[in-house]
C-alpha cells in the first residue's frame, strides 16, 4: 500500500544544530636556529594565524640552550599558542543540550620553561619546571533554568609544575 506524502520540507533554519557558516584561515610558521657559540644555541620562531571570523594572531617562541659541560645542558624556553573556538563552541543552535556563543574570544597560552638535562653513557634525564598562563580559556557552563550547556571565556588560569624524564638506552633501538 502506498501512502502519498507531502513534499520534503526544508528545516535547516529550525532543526539544524549548527549555523551554516564557513571559515577560512591562513597560517604561516617561521623558525631560525642559530649557534651563538660552540655550546650555546638560540631558537627563534613565530606563527601567524589569520581567521576569517577572528582577528589575526602572531605567536612567538624563543629558546636558548646552553651545554655548560659536555653532555649536560640548560634550556630556557618561551612560547605563545592560540586556539580559535570550534564551530560547536561558536555556532551551535536549536540544540536543547548544548548552545554556542558567537561572542567567544580565542584562547591564548604563554608557556615558560627552564630545563636541566643530561645525556651520559646511554642514560639521559631531564628535569623541567614549567609555568603556563592561559587567557580567555573556553569552557562550558550549565544554565540551570534551561538545563542547557553553553560556552564562555573564563578568567585567567595559571598552572605550574615539574616534569621528570629518565631514559636508559640498551642499544639497537631498545630503551626503558
Amino acid at each position: 500500500v502506498l501512502i502519498p506524502l507531502d513534499a520534503p520540507e526544508d528545516l535547516t533554519e529550525t532543526q539544524n544544530f549548527n549555523k551554516n557558516v564557513s571559515r577560512e584561515f591562513i597560517a604561516v610558521f617561521f623558525q631560525n636556529i642559530r649557534d651563538i657559540t660552540d655550546n650555546m644555541r638560540l631558537t627563534l620562531g613565530a606563527r601567524y594565524d589569520r581567521y576569517s571570523d577572528f582577528e589575526e594572531s602572531l605567536n612567538p617562541r624563543l629558546g636558548l640552550t646552553w651545554e655548560f659541560v659536555k653532555g649536560y645542558n640548560l634550556k630556557f624556553l618561551y612560547g605563545r599558542a592560540f586556539r580559535a573556538p570550534t564551530f560547536q563552541e561558536l555556532y551551535n543552535q536549536n540544540n536543547p543540550a548544548v548552545m554556542g556563543n558567537s561572542d567567544l574570544e580565542p584562547e591564548t597560552v604563554d608557556t615558560y620553561e627552564v630545563s636541566l638535562g643530561a645525556d651520559v653513557k646511554g642514560f639521559s634525564g631531564r628535569l623541567t619546571f614549567f609555568h603556563n598562563t592561559i587567557k580567555n580559556s573556553i569552557g562550558s557552563v550549565k544554565d540551570f533554568e534551561s538545563s542547557a550547556v553553553f560556552f564562555q571565556n573564563s578568567d585567567e588560569i595559571r598552572s605550574q609544575g615539574y616534569e621528570v624524564e629518565l631514559k636508559y638506552k640498551f642499544g639497537k633501538g631498545t630503551y626503558i
